[in-house]
């Protein structure tokens, strides 16, 4: 998977995080009763998952612009630690990525089990 493609597929599972939190939120607005407890943890799995999603924006953002800086300084040791630092960043990411991707399949599974059962 390229760089492109992991945003791609993160912004697109926020956006579908968003879709479906909206569509229960308007559900609970409407018919206050109606959700359950299996449907809210399933909610509550797919906040998280959301979560998930913004931290890997902030953690690819924050990799970019110390991967930028690694060219500018002339000290062997400072661009040392700036790649150790961007390395551990990108594992960040990919763990970050996938934890996104499992909770948001439970999340999304819970929820609409819930809802048609």
């Amino acid at each position: 998977m390229t760089i492109n493609q992991l945003g791609l597929t993160t912004n697109l599972i926020l956006t579908i995080n968003i879709a479906v939190i909206g569509f229960f939120a308007n559900i609970k607005i409407s018919n206050p009763g109606l959700l359950s407890c299996g449907i809210k943890f399933g909610l509550g799995l797919l906040s998280l998952s959301f979560i998930c999603g913004i931290l890997i924006n902030l953690t690819r953002l924050t990799d970019y612009r110390l991967t930028a800086q690694i060219t500018l300084p002339k000290n062997i040791l400072i661009r040392k630690k700036l790649k150790k630092i961007t390395n551990l960043l990108g594992i960040a990411t990919w763990c970050l990525f996938y934890c996104q991707l499992i909770i948001f399949a439970i999340g999304l599974t819970t929820t609409i089990t819930f809802f048609i059962f």
